[in-house]
């Protein structure tokens, strides 16, 4: 089965205390994609949007801003009974997240 070589893929760990112990990649390691069976039948990740994220995530981590939203996760006031939480979930609204990040960041002024 052949793969697919228009792009190349690297799993790139940007906070490194903070990769599940489930995900069996190093930093810099290869992902392929579309090797899979029924792979024709689900597009390639866009590269650009691969990009965007790493880029968001390495603002994230170096401003600061990942150590609050891991507070946020955290806190104990807000008890979602053990589903994830996330921004664009379908549990709770990103209003609501947004708020309570906001809290957090003027709080910890």
């Amino acid at each position: 089965m052949l793969c697919c070589k228009q792009w190349k893929y690297y799993f790139c760990v940007v906070r490194p205390d903070h990769v599940a112990s489930t995900i069996p990649l190093d930093d810099g390691d290869e992902i392929e994609f579309g090797c899979g069976n029924g792979s024709n039948e689900i597009p390639l990740p866009d590269p650009h949007i691969c990009n965007l994220h790493l880029a968001i995530a390495r603002v994230f981590a170096v401003s600061g801003a990942a150590e609050v939203f891991d507070k946020f996760l955290d806190d104990d006031e807000c008890d979602f009974t053990g589903v994830p939480v996330y921004f664009g979930g379908p549990f709770v609204a990103d209003e609501v997240l947004m708020r309570k990040l906001e809290c957090q960041i003027l709080g910890s002024r």
